[in-house]
């Protein structure tokens, strides 16, 4: 019948009309977006991409005048691996003097040491009133006694001047600040999935050495670290060697005696 046909003709004129109208807009709306993305993207990796650059000329450029074991200068991955090697060298030290400290004090105590120091009456004061907290399981005046008899030890040994408990706050306080930094700015683009933070993160830390980030994992661990950078220590994740090594390090300190 015609005129059926030319009704259902002008039914489906009328409805296909604005249907074809909304694909359109759909269309439009998704190209827009993914275009704002792609913005959203290339202004996000240029800043990423000059802080990562950033970071990396951090690292080279954190360096010592002398090394406590072997009395040269260190930069750089190198000096992440001695600076590791004081930690151990700290924790041996305090587990055959307090045997029984607690692991979890342990490592905190042997963090204080290594990064406030005592290479200046500030820094004694500082130290003795962090420590003042494990005042049932070690005894502070005591304990000033033994790391000044270990430093002395060391300096004769090596010959170097370099007093082994000199502190790294100073170099490693804006290399933490610049490091959270990064992955604060990674954290905040709301316009990207975790997958893809989660990309960049890796990214960043890829950046790091070994070493580099076992020091990083003890910085979070201890009570010298600031709390909002506490909040992201689940994005700083170390694999499963150096975990081990923090454990060996840390919780472990009779095994690593032997080591």
């Amino acid at each position: 019948d015609r005129n059926i046909l030319n009704d259902y003709s002008s039914f489906v004129s009328n409805f296909a009309g604005p249907l074809f109208a909304l694909g359109g807009s759909l269309i439009l709306y998704s190209t827009i977006m993914d275009q704002n993305k792609k913005d959203n993207l290339n202004r996000f990796e240029s800043v990423y991409f000059k802080l990562v650059d950033y970071h990396r000329e951090n690292n080279l450029n954190i360096k010592t005048s002398s090394d406590p074991f072997k009395g040269r200068e260190l930069v750089g991955k190198q000096l992440f691996t001695n600076m590791y090697n004081q930690v151990k060298a700290t924790t041996k030290l305090l587990h055959s003097n307090y045997p029984n400290v607690k692991d979890s004090n342990l490592a905190n105590i042997a963090y204080q040491i290594f990064y406030i120091g005592k290479s200046s009456e500030a820094a004694r004061m500082q130290l003795k009133k962090t420590l003042k907290k494990y005042k049932d399981e070690i005894v502070v005046d005591t304990l000033f006694n033994i790391l000044d008899t270990y430093s002395d030890s060391v300096k004769s040994v090596n010959e170097t001047k370099y007093p082994f408990f000199d502190g790294n706050k100073t170099k490693l306080s804006h290399y933490f600040l610049q490091y959270f930094n990064v992955i604060s700015y990674v954290l905040q683009q709301e316009f990207l999935t975790s997958e893809e933070k989660e990309f960049y993160l890796t990214l960043l830390q890829s950046q790091n050495g070994f070493y580099e980030n076992i020091i990083i994992n003890l910085y979070l661990m201890s009570d010298s670290a600031h709390k909002e950078h506490k909040s992201m220590s689940k994005y700083v994740k170390l694999n499963q060697e150096e975990n081990e090594y923090v454990n060996l390090l840390l919780f472990n300190a009779q095994k690593s005696e032997t080591e």
